[in-house]
Order: structure tokens, then sequence, then C-alpha cells
């Protein structure tokens, strides 16, 4: 963490977010996926905290770390009904562009 002896208003963030395929075994059929995310203010690197969790890993419900909770473990899943995104590359192009916060086209 960075100490200027200013308060920071964390303006800015930075995030991290891992996605994991589940299975039983090492190799073993996926059974489900979480997304790991991590947020922290750009500026003075303050890690934040998730509230209201509990802490541990499930594959159905979210979770925290335990000590701090600093990092969400949630469950994930392929959305029903959702376009491919090889079948429909332009609507892929404008979604990803939209999704990222970027100008895209109409």
């Amino acid at each position: 963490m960075v100490d200027d002896g200013q308060k920071c208003e964390h303006n800015q963030f930075e995030t991290k977010v891992d996605v994991n395929r589940l299975s039983e075994k090492e190799g073993g059929a996926v059974t489900g996926y979480s997304a790991d995310i991590q947020i922290r203010c750009a500026e003075c690197k303050t890690p934040f905290a998730f509230k209201g969790l509990s802490a541990g890993s499930m594959i159905d419900v979210p979770t925290v770390s335990a000590v701090y909770a600093e990092e969400l473990r949630a469950p994930i899943e392929p959305a029903p009904g959702a376009p491919s995104w090889e079948a429909n590359a332009d609507f892929a192009r404008k979604f990803t562009n939209k999704w990222h916060g970027t100008a895209g086209t109409s």
C-alpha cells in the first residue's frame, strides 16, 4: 500500500479475475466453473474486501477467502441462450467492446 500522508479517495480500481474449470479429480470431467475476483485501488493499492459472505470454497455458493475476505469465489456457468461467439462474430465484437467500456459501432 502506498502512503504519502494523504487520504486516498479510491477513484480508480484494478481487478484480477481467474476463471477456473472445476472437476472432482485432476484431469477429470468438468463439473463446474468459478471466478475468483480481487479488487484494489489503482492509486494506493489498498485491497477491497467482499462483505456478507462466508469464507471457504463451495461449488454452488459464493464465498470469500479466509482472513481478510479479499477474494470473491463465485460459481459461474454458461448463460442459457447466450449467442455463440463464433457463430456471430460481429455481435461478439460489439458486445465485447461495450462490456469493456470502449466505443463500439452500431
